[in-house]
C-alpha cells in the first residue's frame, strides 16, 4: 500500500487491475437483466410481500408512534412558552 501510495508506476499498475477486476465482476450487460428480473419480481408481489413482512411493518408502526409523540411534545412545549410566567406568592 506504501508503495502505491508513494510509486507512480505501482498506483496505475494497481488502478488498472482494480479497473479491470470491477468490470469482471460487476458487469452491466451480465448483472443488469439479473437486477430487472429481481426489481419486477418484487414489485408484482409488492402486496403480499408487504403482508409478510411483520418487521417492518412494526418498525413503520413505530416511526409513525414516535412522530405523533414528537409533534405532541413540541405543542405542548410551544403552549407553555406561550404562557406568561405566573408570579410565585
Amino acid at each position: 500500500a506504501v508503495k502505491a501510495y508513494t510509486q507512480k508506476e505501482f498506483w496505475g499498475r494497481y488502478q488498472e487491475k482494480g479497473s479491470d477486476l470491477l468490470n469482471q465482476l460487476f458487469n452491466g450487460r451480465v448483472n443488469l437483466p439479473v437486477v430487472e428480473s429481481g426489481i419486477c419480481d418484487a414489485v408484482a408481489s409488492l402486496q403480499q410481500r408487504r403482508r409478510l413482512d411483520v418487521v417492518g411493518a412494526i418498525l413503520w408502526r413505530d416511526a409513525q408512534r414516535s412522530t405523533e409523540y414528537f409533534s405532541k411534545w413540541i405543542e405542548l412545549k410551544e403552549s407553555l412558552a406561550a404562557k406568561p410566567e405566573s408570579a410565585a406568592d
